[in-house]
């Protein structure tokens, strides 16, 4: 949305959409964490929080990397298409592996 904005309440909206994503994410994946680092024996909720920064601060270091590299190579518009795609088939993976009881959960949703 914010590629495609013209004025700035377009953009305003777009990151006010991006804010709520966020929040959505990562407030409920953060005591997923906590619960899972609980269960283990010993609890390692350190382990499970340092993995899940390593691979947000990843995420931050090479995605505008390879989304730059990606614009460049084929504009603006086959790269977000591209990343939309992929982001799609990464959200069927994550949705089809999740436990059996949180499967129903979500689809009863």
């Amino acid at each position: 949305m914010i590629g495609v904005a013209d004025e700035m309440w377009q953009t305003s909206a777009g990151m006010v959409l991006l804010g709520a994503s966020s929040a959505l994410l990562l407030t409920p994946s953060t005591t997923l964490m906590s619960q899972q680092g609980s269960r283990s024996v010993p609890p390692t909720l350190g382990g499970s929080f340092a993995l899940y920064n390593l691979a947000y601060a990843g995420g931050l270091a090479g995605g505008p990397l390879l989304t730059g590299f990606a614009v460049q190579r084929a504009g603006f518009a086959a790269a977000m298409a591209v990343a939309a795609t992929v982001l799609v088939c990464l959200g069927i993976v994550a949705v089809a592996r999740l436990p059996r009881s949180l499967r129903e959960q979500a689809d009863l949703a």
